[in-house]
């Protein structure tokens, strides 16, 4: 990333300031995933092996597409212009919530300085604000899921951690269905791989979302983050069956947060390339 902040093209204040944020970012995630040793990963709630080989093997791609986007712009940084600044800005976003929420999971050490405390107020407040604004627009119902999820988070219920995760899961189900409704993507495409049982698979769903989106490295970075997240949630959602301890408030807060900002990224995607 260095050698690409570096280049003379990107001299222009505002590329320089979104390479220097996502650098940013990017140290804060390296640091929660130094925090603890790979083999203790999901340690501090007990986690499945199965589970977190599949947590792992997700996470390992994840990371691996996060790198050749950037590294895509070594050959060609004036393509980072090409695409829409709300959505570069989001992608070190996606990748330090879910780097931050690994590490809650695995060890109960504390690395947080003010710094990583700002920036995770930061990212709590464009969470809030933008779906805020996002949501309603649409469809009205949305939005009241999406309080209903954070009624759950903030009750004093033992329950609480299952029903913010349903939640979130039913949350993130209506909003690419709204996004991607069946009758529009059967006008986009009738290649049969793309449904099962006469529906449109996820992976239609979210091509339909990015169809506007002319960069491979950002579209499979995008597929990535969003199996990751899922599988976060419904691995927290399951935690009567395979989750021995109860959830702390800084796992639920690192799940609410990376839930939070993986919604508002589809809803940008979506608002800031298909109208």
């Amino acid at each position: 990333m260095l050698a690409v902040l570096g280049t003379s093209t990107l001299s222009d204040i505002a590329l320089q300031s979104s390479f220097s944020k996502a650098s940013a970012l990017s140290i804060f995630a390296e640091k929660s995933l130094s925090s603890f040793p790979w083999q203790d990963l999901g340690q501090s709630i007990n986690l499945a092996q199965s589970t977190k080989r599949l947590l792992s093997s997700r996470f390992s791609n994840l990371s691996l597409d996060f790198l050749n986007f950037y590294k895509s712009f070594e050959a060609n940084p004036i393509s980072f212009s090409e695409l829409n600044p709300i959505l570069t800005k989001s992608v070190p976003v996606e990748y330090y919530t879910g780097a931050n929420l690994l590490e809650t999971i695995s060890t109960e050490v504390d690395n947080d300085d003010a710094d990583e405390e700002l920036v995770k107020n930061e990212i709590a407040y464009e969470n809030e604000y933008n779906l805020k604004t996002y949501l309603p627009k649409v469809n009205a119902g949305l939005i009241k899921l999406w309080q209903g999820a954070i009624e759950a988070y903030n009750s004093n219920n033992t329950d609480r951690a299952r029903h913010f995760m349903t939640s979130l899961r039913e949350l993130f189900t209506h909003v690419m269905h709204n996004l991607a409704p069946d009758n529009e993507i059967t006008a986009w495409t009738q290649n049969p791989d793309h449904f099962h049982n006469g529906r449109p698979t996820r992976k239609t769903r979210l091509s339909y979302i990015y169809r506007n989106i002319a960069n491979d490295n950002f579209t499979k970075f995008v597929d990535k983050d969003i199996d990751a997240t899922l599988l976060f949630i419904g691995m927290f959602q399951q935690g009567t069956h395979e989750i021995d301890n109860p959830f702390n408030e800084k796992q639920l807060a690192a799940i609410k947060s990376k839930s939070e900002s993986t919604l508002k990224f589809l809803l940008e995607i979506h608002f800031t390339t298909n109208n």
